[in-house]
């Protein structure tokens, strides 16, 4: 039987900047032995490209369960991987559809990346662009690699828009486990450090992720596993993950890979690893130095870095170490040398842009997650070296200041976009064993009417019974927008919540959706002049 578990959180660049989560992910168990899951990650340069993340990992989902479902016969290899094309299809469709409904919105608005894994029993079959990424656990014990991320020699990354960028394959090995991330978790298997080693993949991570015969989750459950993995993602260093935070993992619990040599599973020894790549990049840098001169320089280097400690992520009977990433800088001449590695390397400019199917089986569990920039100064020992570096953060900050000034000033003057237009559709398909969307958490979210929220993402909500009828300026197509006057927002109506919360001045927004108008939209929770809460969560009734 095929188990799942996801996580997902809300990255500590976003949380400084108040944007939102634009991870999403989204999965449906069919039978004990097939399950589709996939994960999307919008692109930060993209304005809206937290609803073009779940409108494609949702879409995509059910698109393929329709084709699953449609077929009245055993799916050949060629049909999983043509309903992985068919679904990407749909994925694209549906968000191009939604831009057409609104006004004055653009395609590059709403980038998004996609990958797609559906696993039947030990075998995988994929469909992949942009920078997440699918890892697999074979049945020979080996963790390997199974995507490459898209991007361009400038780092900008493929989104799902460029429909020539889409790869769909079966994975050539039979495989125990499966992990979808985003970048932002992704890159933590992947350390600088082990680019020059003959196993690339940090596999003490992968194992702790993947291994069932660690995890046990047909022994502990799916919900056990989600709360373990939520709190070690939620532990991470901000310094060592700054992005959004997903990732998902399907784990076939009849299946028993081989074991590898013990050594195969340590964890790698980060500082020997550090001192043998500084070596390295500097005898290359400094040819014209003896062996003596640059193990004196590494040494050096190694000592101003010692207060620098990596991250060290300590479970029960684990201890789980996620370096930061290294990326050599240029030195100053040996006379002053230093080294000042970035935590992670600089993050990505994103683009502009054989048997039988069985019946599906009940299940509801999930979460989220996500990852973003990491901006470093060098520390230059040389004070007269500081001063553009300190002119730039000051500016820098004057910069930040007056345009938090300028929106404040637009919110309070009650500038807004001209979005008039009707919210696009949203058609679900249903099936009982679908998963609902993941979208944001609150951790570390601010508000100026925080103390009133009863919302959070993927539930169920009513809009209020208590006879107060919701204005028609609350539901929008965006919280900054203005609003709906065809669309009436009835006292007890149930609705989802699938996207949020976002902060517009000082007001708590949350992104819904009505089956029944099978339309989207923003509305807010509560107002604070009138101290009225305009939706509620249906657990309050």
């Amino acid at each position: 039987m095929i188990y799942v578990y996801g996580v997902s959180e809300q990255g500590s660049d976003h949380i400084k900047t108040g944007t939102v989560c634009q991870d999403a992910f989204y999965f449906s168990k069919l039978s004990k032995n097939l399950v589709i899951a996939g994960v999307a990650d919008g692109l930060g340069s993209s304005e809206h490209s937290e609803i073009a993340s779940n409108l494609a990992v949702k879409t995509a989902v059910e698109e393929c369960i329709k084709y699953f479902k449609s077929s009245s016969s055993t799916p050949t290899d060629q049909d999983f991987l043509q309903y992985l094309r068919y679904s990407f299809n749909g994925a694209q469709d549906k968000i191009e559809e939604y831009v057409n409904q609104q006004n004055g919105h653009y395609l590059n608005q709403y980038d998004t990346t996609l990958t797609l894994a559906v696993l039947f029993d030990r075998t995988l079959y994929y469909g992949h662009t942009g920078d997440s990424g699918i890892i697999a656990l074979t049945m020979d014990g080996i963790y390997e690699q199974v995507t490459i991320q898209q991007r361009d020699k400038e780092g900008r990354v493929f989104p799902l828009v460029d429909r020539g960028n889409w790869v769909f394959k079966k994975y050539d090995k039979e495989v125990a486990s499966v992990l979808l991330a985003t970048d932002g978790m992704l890159d933590t298997f992947f350390p600088n450090l082990l680019r020059e080693e003959p196993v690339k993949i940090y596999v003490s991570l992968a194992r702790f992720f993947m291994d069932n015969q660690e995890i046990k989750i047909n022994i502990h459950g799916e919900q056990k596993a989600t709360e373990q993995f939520s709190k070690f993602i939620h532990d991470i260093d901000p310094k060592t993950v700054r992005d959004d935070k997903t990732l998902m993992v399907l784990i076939n619990a009849d299946a028993n890979p081989h074991s590898q040599p013990a050594e195969y599973y340590q964890s790698p020894n980060w500082p020997e690893l550090k001192q043998r790549s500084l070596t390295k990049y500097n005898k290359e840098a400094y040819p014209q130095l003896s062996e003596e001169q640059i193990t004196a320089m590494v040494q050096d280097i190694l000592n101003q870095d010692s207060g620098d400690a990596e991250a060290s992520l300590v479970l029960p009977e684990q201890n789980i170490e996620i370096p930061k990433q290294e990326k050599p800088q240029p030195h100053l001449p040996p006379t002053a040398s230093h080294y000042s590695p970035n935590s992670r390397p600089t993050q990505p400019q994103r683009g502009p842009t054989s048997t039988a199917k069985q019946p599906g089986t009940s299940f509801a569990e999930t979460a989220e997650m996500k990852v973003g920039p990491v901006f470093s100064l060098p520390a230059f020992p040389n004070p007269s070296r500081q001063i553009p570096i300190l002119i730039s953060i000051i500016a820098i900050g004057l910069c930040c200041l007056l345009s938090i000034l300028s929106y404040s000033v637009r919110g309070h003057l009650g500038f807004r976009n001209d979005l008039t237009k009707k919210n696009t559709a949203l058609s679900t398909l249903t099936f009982p064993a679908t998963s609902p969307l993941a979208t944001s958490h609150l951790n570390g979210y601010q508000c100026d009417d925080l103390k009133f929220i009863k919302l959070k993402p993927n539930i169920k909500a009513l809009i209020n019974q208590n006879g107060v009828q919701v204005p028609s300026q609350k539901f929008r197509d965006n919280p900054e927008g203005k609003y709906h006057t065809s669309v009436e927002l009835n006292i007890g109506q149930i609705v989802s919540i699938i996207g949020g919360p976002k902060c517009i001045s000082g007001i708590t927004w949350w992104l819904i959706s009505i089956p029944s108008l099978d339309i989207l939209g923003w509305v807010q929770e509560f107002d604070p002049d009138s101290q009225t809460f305009f939706i509620v969560p249906v657990s309050d009734n």
